[in-house]
């Protein structure tokens, strides 16, 4: 009897017993693995459960059959939502902090999500969840790193202040942890000085995806540009990548 395999988001997704027949292909660079997300995305009939610590909808399609409907992922997502399936993902959000690059890029993506679901069409089923990891440090490391989180937020709040006042809303919009961390004078935003802010030292680090309960793609890859190589690895030796991804196929609900 084949054990049962249980693939966890931030809650329990779906429970599944191997087939003994699986087809599993592997991938070592995302030039093999994101065609074939691509393909599965457009395969799907009914649902999708995902979850990705970084999942960037600007990156581009390479699938040919990716490709015929446009030309990134917010294409192929919108495309996917119109026609009836049900798009559940858990995206990993960071400490607003200690990574605000990588914070306001989870919430631009959100964005983007949604802005995706409303032109599929009102019969969009898109479930999203920015999930921050529930490891929150303790008083003691919070009092002894503020020093460091002061400079670190008088850092990010200059460089608020220094943008016109359009891009200056665009960015809090997308930084919505910075945004309790600080008090606007003279409508400029600047650290709250005596507030001990919360610190989030990990994150959510799944890569996976599970069709229709019968497929899952699964391993260390995330969706962007940064992560994109292929077998030859003909980029500069700092923007070179790879990293296990499967695709395992032909599962029965247990």
């Amino acid at each position: 009897m084949q054990p049962a395999i249980s693939v966890m988001c931030v809650q329990p997704c779906v429970q599944f017993t191997p087939d003994p027949t699986a087809d599993v292909e592997v991938f070592v660079t995302a030039a093999e693995a994101y065609p074939a997300l691509e393909r599965a995305f457009l395969a799907a009939r009914s649902d999708i459960q995902a979850g990705f610590r970084v999942f960037d909808l600007k990156t581009r399609l390479r699938s040919p059959e990716g490709l015929a409907i446009g030309r990134t992922w917010f294409d192929l997502l919108t495309h996917t939502l119109r026609r009836g399936v049900a798009i559940r993902m858990v995206l990993s959000d960071f400490d607003p902090v200690a990574r605000p690059r990588l914070h306001r890029a989870t919430w631009r993506t959100v964005r983007m999500f949604w802005a995706a679901a409303e032109l599929a069409g009102p019969g969009a089923k898109l479930t999203l969840v920015p999930s921050t990891h529930s490891a929150v440090a303790g008083l003691w490391p919070r009092v002894m790193f503020w020093p460091l989180v002061q400079s670190r937020l008088l850092r990010v709040s200059g460089w608020l202040r220094r943008q016109i006042d359009a891009h200056r809303l665009a960015a809090l919009r997308e930084m919505p942890g910075v945004r309790g961390m600080l008090a606007a004078k003279d409508a400029l935003p600047r650290p709250r000085l005596w507030s001990l802010p919360p610190l989030y030292p990990a994150t959510h680090h799944q890569k996976l995806a599970v069709f229709d309960g019968e497929a899952v793609y699964i391993g260390g890859l995330d969706l962007d540009e940064r992560f994109y190589d292929t077998p030859d690895h003909r980029l500069p030796g700092h923007e070179t990548w790879h990293d296990v991804q499967l695709m395992v196929r032909v599962y029965q609900h247990k």
